[in-house]
């Protein structure tokens, strides 16, 4: 009999609620507040853990393109940042002809206008910064932007080759410069003559020595612009002298 007591008092003792762990009872009509366990009643407990991010791991790559044009239209390049896994962001740093802009990507992209350039080559570095924290390297590229010459014109207007006389030739450029103005003719006839022509005007190339002969001349123009973005153009035409 003793020995069931004991028993007894011992499991009602290891069932006991501790007072910090006790809930108060509630009157008729209160609400159940939340419980809050605090570190000390929850000692033993396992922890969780948050998985830990890993910034500067993920390689990248940079490409830059620049589609070569003519001068006189605006070159453009356009900058795209990939990885094997998401998207990066970030920003980007544009250097070129001695100027640099700092653009910030959207959906891994970004263009930027480098404006009407002269004739020639340009190279273009570009320079991937990831965002603070983020798990993206950083990467560089670079391209070649190429402006290629603008097309000039030369047309002749008229040209007079009369036998016994002295020749002209009247011709409008669209550019100014230089205009080299040839004619050649039967028996080896040739006289060629430079001159300095204005742009869109009608211009008058006279020569000193007379056409010998009848037949058929021929009469040829090339044209030099002064400005060296705008690329040479020639001219030909057949005139019949009697």
């Amino acid at each position: 009999m003793l020995k069931k007591k004991t028993l007894a008092l011992t499991l009602a003792a290891a069932l006991t609620v501790p007072a910090a762990l006790a809930i108060p009872a509630m009157a008729a009509g209160d609400e159940a507040a939340p419980v809050v366990a605090t570190p000390a009643a929850v000692a033993g407990a396992a922890s969780t853990t948050i998985a830990a991010q890993y910034p500067n791991t993920v390689p990248t790559v940079t490409k830059a393109s620049v589609p070569s044009v003519t001068y006189g239209k605006t070159s453009k390049v356009t900058v795209k940042v990939s990885a094997g896994t998401g998207t990066p962001t970030g920003s980007v740093k544009i250097a070129f002809n001695g100027k640099s802009y700092v653009r910030a990507l959207s959906a891994g992209k970004v263009s930027l206008s480098l404006g009407t350039l002269n004739k020639g080559s340009y190279t273009v570095k570009v320079n991937y910064t990831p965002t603070k924290g983020s798990e993206f390297k950083a990467s560089s590229a670079s391209a070649t932007a190429k402006v290629t010459s603008a097309p000039s014109k030369v047309t002749i207007k008229s040209a007079s080759v009369v036998k016994g006389k002295t020749p002209s030739v009247r011709i409008v450029p669209s550019k100014a410069g230089k205009a080299v103005v040839t004619i050649t003719g039967p028996s080896g006839f040739k006289v060629t003559k430079t001159v300095s022509v204005k742009a869109n005007t009608t211009n008058v190339v006279s020569f000193a020595t007379k056409a010998k002969k009848a037949g058929t001349y021929k009469v040829t123009v090339k044209l030099t612009p002064t400005n060296k973005n705008y690329a040479s153009s020639t001219a030909s035409k057949s005139v019949k002298a009697s």
